[in-house]
């Protein structure tokens, strides 16, 4: 239960210090990070993936890098997978990656207020990618949702945003876009 409230508090001070325009910085965290939605450049960001792992955007650096903000909720995002799949195995020998920035709980006013349903999110998440054969990095939702609200204004799943080896933003592709081609318009101009 304390565990719990703990937890309640540190999601707490992250959304405070976002609505000040700034991150909460915790050994990393966003700090200084106010890239907004329709900036062009995009300064590094910190986000633990599925296994528990602390990583950087900037490892992704020289590498054209597809954002995909998802829910297990969120069917068209479940539909574009395997599609992904075969972007992923296209491209990779060419410097393209893909990060998933897990987002179950975008839209939801306090995502806070019930830690089994996370639990049982980040369990769904974690089943879906292990089931589909999803290869590349997963970001957990806990590091996902401030990303996707603050830095890139996510409002609607799926969307994707692409992002260049200098962290500049090529394309902001939605649910109705055509993925495929615009990854292969980039990598062809690259």
């Amino acid at each position: 239960k304390m565990r719990n409230l703990v937890r309640v508090a540190l999601v707490l001070l992250v959304f405070a210090g976002f609505s000040e325009g700034r991150g909460v910085s915790r050994g990393g965290g966003l700090g200084d990070f106010r890239a907004a939605a329709d900036d062009k450049k995009i300064a590094d960001f910190d986000f633990v993936d599925f296994d528990g792992k602390k990583r950087k955007f900037s490892e992704f650096k020289g590498k054209i890098v597809l954002i995909d903000f998802w829910a297990t909720w969120c069917g068209p995002c479940l539909a574009d997978i395997p599609k992904l799949k075969k972007l992923y195995e296209t491209y990779k020998s060419q410097g393209f990656e893909i990060l998933g920035m897990n987002s179950e709980a975008i839209g939801d006013e306090d995502p806070s207020t019930d830690p089994a349903a996370a639990k049982e999110a980040a369990m769904r998440a974690k089943q879906i990618v292990k089931t589909r054969g999803v290869t590349w990095v997963q970001a957990n939702s806990a590091t996902s949702l401030p990303i996707a609200v603050k830095v890139f204004g996510v409002t609607a799943l799926p969307t994707k945003v692409v992002v260049d080896g200098d962290g500049n933003i090529l394309a902001r592709i939605g649910e109705k876009d055509d993925t495929e081609k615009i990854v292969a318009g980039i990598l062809a101009g690259k």
